[in-house]
């Protein structure tokens, strides 16, 4: 996952982090309200104390924004002494949709209690703690938390994937066999051959009916998703209960007194039985598959469709288009190990290509081992985070994003000038004064297309960068 620190002057006070920014999938990044040496000291102790080993980037905010920039990290830490009465009034907005830790000084019974209306939040007494204590409480929930994250992803693509195997037909029981009856009750319907057939005793059918006459035959076929029954024989009488073209579970189809019907592998059964148990599928799920009502599927976007193959431990390609562009990402095991379009790889690559409209994909199965390099490292959590990350911040700039032709140019004294740098700030202007036009600047700039175009946006909203307009040639 990646988060982007707050941006402009008297946002981002400090941060004590010891990599660089434009970090993707390797580091949990925590907004600390307190004193720049308590931020510091937390970030030494998460660094050499936090029992998972994690990686951990620590913030320093200010109280008066934490309703608006929460958003922005995975973990809130407030270190300040907040006073009488309790401050709910700063938690109200950001403790029912974050996590956090509160610590007091000198807490009374009442604040402890007050804070325990938000089930996601811990309390500790700031005068009775050291920050290797905070480093381990803060570590035990940051982990929970993952836990929690993973777990609902999980269960979310396991409902869908569930629902749409409903919809497929996998097999076809003979309800009723006569006496004579010696094949199997429960046959498999192979979609790789697409045909599957019934017919009298002397036939090559798959499944040979009790009664005389070679010419009676019928075929039940597979296109394109679609199943249909067709009568070979004018003597046959065939009736199905269902659309013949397109069979669904429950369907029946009766061959003279013979009734079969079309239903799910009994592995599924199986499958949905112990999903049920987990509280994975509810029987609302069932029900709407049976009504013949069709949910929406996650599978049709390139973002499910990829958490379900991290879901399922997938190792392979998968190859994907949208217009004249093309790219691949690269699974294995459960993560997404590397991504490229073009000259771009890495998370910049991946991210680039979930956010293409109207895309189309193919995976390919296996292909990962042959991957030469693991540039990144996301796991279902991470994917997930980073994905929400990145589409709240180009829903938030995508009105104000400047065309790809366009180039930039850095006023000097507004450079000089400006006192605060963040990390994303000086690799996009370095980024402009290096390339200049923007499509450059996103090929070529290491942080991920979305926090470029934010930072573009807030330089220029700043004064430090200015569209270069084309000069008239004088005729």
């Amino acid at each position: 996952m990646f988060r982007r620190p707050w941006k402009g002057q008297g946002n981002l006070t400090d941060s004590f982090s010891s990599s660089s920014g434009g970090d993707f999938g390797d580091a949990t990044h925590i907004l600390c309200l307190g004193a720049p040496e308590q931020v510091k000291g937390l970030q030494w102790a998460l660094d050499h104390k936090a029992p998972s080993r994690r990686a951990y980037k620590v913030y320093r905010g200010r109280l008066d924004e934490l309703s608006s920039s929460y958003n922005e990290y995975d973990y809130v830490v407030l270190l300040l002494d907040l006073g009488q009465p309790v401050p709910v009034e700063f938690l109200k907005d950001v403790a029912p949709k974050k996590e956090g830790l509160c610590a007091f000084i000198q807490p009374t019974p009442g604040q402890l209690l007050a804070l325990n209306e938000f089930s996601d939040w811990d309390a500790v007494a700031w005068d009775g703690a050291t920050t290797s204590d905070l480093s381990v409480r803060i570590d035990k929930a940051v982990d929970d938390l993952d836990r929690k994250i993973n777990s609902k992803a999980f269960i979310d693509s396991a409902r869908q994937w569930i629902k749409k195997q409903f919809h497929d037909v996998e097999e076809i029981r003979l309800i009723n066999p006569p006496e004579n009856w010696a094949q199997t009750l429960v046959r498999k319907l192979d979609r790789s051959v697409g045909v599957f057939s019934f017919g009298a005793r002397e036939s090559r059918a798959d499944i040979k009916l009790p009664f005389p006459g070679s010419e009676d035959f019928c075929e039940l076929r597979y296109f394109e998703k679609t199943w249909s029954v067709q009568a070979l024989s004018k003597n046959l009488p065939i009736e199905l209960r269902g659309d013949p073209s397109g069979l669904r579970c429950g369907d029946e189809l009766q061959i003279h007194d013979l009734v079969f019907s079309f239903g799910r592998d009994s592995e599924l059964d199986k499958f949905v039985g112990v999903a049920k148990k987990l509280d994975i599928i509810h029987d609302s799920d069932i029900d709407e598959v049976h009504d013949g009502r069709r949910s929406e599927n996650v599978e049709d976007t390139i973002e499910g469709f990829c958490r379900a193959l991290m879901s399922r431990q997938a190792v392979g390609e998968l190859q994907v288009k949208a217009g004249h562009r093309s790219g691949s990402i690269y699974f294995y095991s459960g993560n997404v190990v590397h991504a490229m379009t073009g000259a771009v790889s890495g998370a910049k690559a991946l991210l680039r290509i979930i956010h293409w409209p109207d895309s189309s994909w193919a995976f390919h199965e296996g292909v990962a081992a042959k991957v030469p390099l693991e540039s990144i490292r996301l796991d279902l959590v991470g994917f997930t985070r980073s994905v929400n990350t990145s589409k709240k911040i180009l829903n938030k700039v995508q009105a104000y994003i400047p065309p790809g032709n366009v180039s930039l140019k850095i006023v000097p004294d507004k450079f000089r000038a400006k006192r605060f740098w963040t990390i994303p700030e000086t690799k996009v202007l370095a980024s402009v004064g290096e390339y200049g036009i923007v499509r450059d600047i996103l090929n070529y700039c290491p942080l991920p297309d979305a926090e470029i175009f934010e930072t573009l946006i807030e330089l220029r909203q700043q004064g430090l960068l200015l569209p270069v307009v084309a000069q008239k040639r004088n005729v």
